[in-house]
Formats: C-alpha cells, structure tokens, sequence
C-alpha cells in the first residue's frame, strides 16, 4: 500500500552525529511463523536537517525523529510504528526494538544497498578519480569535490557541473539517482575531464547555500575554473560548464564575465525571468495533477504577497510577520487533508517555507532575469530540455534563450527539445516530481548522446 507523503526534514543538533545514519538500513523480525522483512531511509538535505522513511512493509514517514544522541528514536504516529536502538561501533549495524501492530520485537538493522539504479557506475572504473578540494578565496569557501580524468597522461578537456536550486552533493543526488555521477562517468570516458562539487555547507563544502546567491555560486565555478587550470592533466584551453536547471544561469554568469570558457551546457535551464518561472512552475504542477487545487490557490496567493515584499525590500521580520497571514490557510488545508498534525509537522514547514523563501538566495532570484547574462555570452552554447518538463517548461524557456543568445550576436549555439522527459532527463510517464524515486533510469541515454556528440564536436 502506497501512502501519501508528506515531507519532513528533523532538525539536529549534531551534524557529524546525524550523518553517521544516512542511507538505507534493512533488517527482519520473526513474527510467529513468517518472516517481515523491513527496510528504512535515512536522508540529509541540506547541512543540518535530518529524515527517515520506511519503505517496508509500509511506506510511511517517521514524523517524529530523534538523532542527536544514542539512543535514537524513530516514531511514525499515524501507522503507529516505532524504533528504538543504538549505532554500533563500528556504525555499520543498528541494534534495538521496533513496534509494529502493537507488538515489540527485537531486531537488527544492516546498510543495505540502494534502490536499484541501473546506470550508477561502479567500481573499477576505467579512468582516476581524485577526491578534491579547491577554495573561493573571495568568499573564503572551500569546495570539497571529485575530478574524474581519462588517464594520467596527456592533456584533457574539462567541464564543471552546475547543480540547481536546492543544496545538494556533488552527485547531485535525489531518491537514490546520482545524475551528475552518471554524467561525469559517460563524459570521462570518452576522454573528458569532469569536476563536481557539494553545494555550500553540503557534506565537506563550507558555507552556507540559502545565505548565498547565484553571483556567489559563479564566484565557486571561477574558483573551480582556476583549480582545473593548475592541473597539469587539464588543457586550459578547453575548459566549459554544464549546469542543470538554477546551475544553467550560474553556468551564464560565469560565460558572460570569462571570455576563455570554451562552451557552456544548459540542462533544463529557465529562460524568462525567475520569478515568473516560479509561478509558472506552481501552474504546471496543478495542471499535471501534483496539487490540489485549494492548496495551488494558497501557494500562489503566498507567493505573490512574498514576491511583491521581496521586490520592495522588505526586511524579512517585517516580511516573515506579513506572510503569516496564511499559517491559517494552511492549516486548515491539512487539516481537510485528515493528515495528522499531532506533532505539529506543518508548523515547522511552514516557517521552514518562510526561511527559505525570505533567504537572500531566494530574494535575489525573484529579481534575476536569466536573459540579462545570455545576452552576453559570446562562446557555444547547448541548451536541452524535455519536452515534460513540469518545473521549467521547455517551449517558453528555450524560446526565451534563443532570443536571449541572437541579441548577444551568438552564432554558435543549439537548442534541442527531447520527447518524453521530465525535468531530471528521465523518460517519463506522469512526469510528476515524485515519480522519479520510482524509475530506474537516472539519465536519459539519447539525451548523454547529444550531449557528449556535441561537446566532443565543439573540443
């Protein structure tokens, strides 16, 4: 049985401790004369919040979930399922008791692999990788990242890969997909150097993202640009950026103020103005089925209030108690839903929902238009999307960069839509955001072709 789910992210007060449980944990109890296997989620989103999620026998989210010291506790009250326990030495095991149908068992939990995803590389692979650190001196970030080359002689082209709006690690991973893995992997063999990076303040990469904007991000690729130009392995001459979604206009900064970047790819890139873009995103959500329409009307009526204070540079105390006028809506939107707010999970994402939106990268976003930087961008560009792509959709976005690049007076550059995928390149049926934790495929296999043909033709 599939529940709906409602997403919860537990605020820690230990980062280091909290890490230790990331990943799936497997483990079975004996109940009478059969065996229930059971399997659970750990996640970390940005640097310092925390969630779990079983996924068997049920799927259901533990909403109230404790991390910071041993023993942990994980609850969901809805399914009224439990876990007490503690972490091993050597923290490969969790050992403790699990509530379920009113019955206690003892039971112990093992990490497991992954969901199955097909086209994650595994080890050996076929060419070195570095784990590496580079440093933004203007900011003093330091990016912690992985450089994969094609073989310790010769000179290789590069390319930087440019995550999205939301913090994540070098991977970029989402659901168990590791995109920017699977995409370094396809470019490096075939003879393309590939550096990706953690966000600022993810996993080893100081910093922090939402007190950050996409001007400081483009500061990070210099700084990458300059660390990739001191390897001896790297021609310097041909070094390009690939960015995904929010990374494609960081990817556009950088090529509008560096006249020696070889190229630069736009993965799912807007190319209106952001904040139209947000509510264009909201719209297409609703339209797609992904939400009700009671809760699309409040969103959009939050947003628009939030927008116009933003674009009047309101303070965010003042801005934070001017929006709280929808806290009500809100709640009684959840509480027509017959979802459990016993422990008070739609208070704390709704001033979550504050935060970030108020946060100085979201304030600079809303008065960012993507075309004021493509208007400057002189080198090859390549811009894909999907023509089932709900968050940035590819007709109005890539018309609006092709218009961008002919005034730049650009003459070298593709704007290619591919049918049947989603915002993150995979082949979809519903398209929805969350129906990508349910399909293998991590990244298109046509959509790595066109993209690595065509850096190799403009190399």
């Amino acid at each position: 049985m599939r529940y709906s789910i409602l997403t919860l992210l537990i605020l820690t007060t230990s980062i280091s401790f909290s890490q230790d449980f990331v990943g799936l944990w497997k483990g079975e109890i004996q109940d009478s004369d059969s065996i229930i296997h059971i399997k659970f989620n750990v996640m970390m989103q940005r640097d310092s919040l925390i969630g779990a999620m079983m996924i068997e026998p049920k799927f259901c989210l533990f909403t109230d979930s404790s991390f910071q010291s041993s023993p942990i506790h994980l609850k969901s009250s809805k399914e009224k399922i439990s876990f007490t326990g503690a972490l091993t030495d050597n923290k490969n095991e969790l050992s403790g008791d699990f509530l379920m149908n009113e019955k206690w068992y003892p039971v112990n939990f093992y990490r497991g692999e992954p969901i199955y995803r097909p086209q994650e590389p595994k080890r050996p692979y076929p060419y070195f990788s570095e784990d590496i650190i580079f440093e933004n001196k203007q900011d003093s970030v330091v990016l912690a990242g992985t450089l994969t080359i094609p073989d310790s002689l010769g000179k290789y082209p590069a390319v930087i890969l440019i995550s999205g709006s939301s913090p994540t690690n070098r991977d970029s991973e989402s659901f168990h997909h590791k995109p920017f893995q699977v995409i370094a992997d396809n470019l490096t063999r075939n003879g393309i150097a590939v550096l990706r990076y953690d966000d600022r303040g993810v996993n080893k990469s100081t910093g922090d993202f939402y007190d950050s904007t996409i001007l400081d991000f483009a500061k990070d690729i210099s700084a990458g640009i300059d660390y990739l130009k001191s390897r001896e392995e790297i021609n310097e001459n041909r070094i390009g950026l690939i960015g995904h979604s929010e990374g494609g206009v960081v990817a556009s900064i950088v090529a509008s103020q560096n006249a020696d970047l070889r190229y630069i790819v736009l993965l799912a890139s807007p190319g209106i103005e952001l904040k139209k873009a947000f509510l264009l995103q909201g719209e297409s959500m609703y339209d797609n089925g992904d939400i009700p329409k009671e809760k699309y009307e409040i969103n959009k009526k939050f947003l628009t209030l939030c927008y116009e204070l933003i674009e009047q540079d309101i303070e965010s105390k003042i801005a934070s108690d001017s929006l709280l006028v929808f806290k009500q809506a809100y709640d009684e939107f959840y509480s027509k839903s017959g979802i459990d707010n016993s422990l008070h999970t739609h208070e704390f994402m709704f001033y979550e929902m504050l935060q970030i939106n108020l946060s100085p990268h979201n304030r600079f976003n809303i008065k960012c238009n993507p075309a004021d930087y493509l208007e400057k961008v002189k080198c090859p560009v390549l811009s894909l999307n999907g023509n089932k792509d709900i968050l940035v959709p590819a007709k109005i976005n890539q018309d609006a960069i092709k218009e961008a690049l002919i005034k730049s007076g650009n003459k070298n550059f593709a704007i290619v839509e591919l049918k049947g995928l989603n915002h993150s390149f995979q082949e979809c049926k519903t398209c929805s955001i969350i129906e990508g934790k349910d399909l293998e495929q991590t990244f298109s296999t046509d959509a790595l072709k066109k993209l690595t043909d065509w850096i190799l033709l403009i190399n």
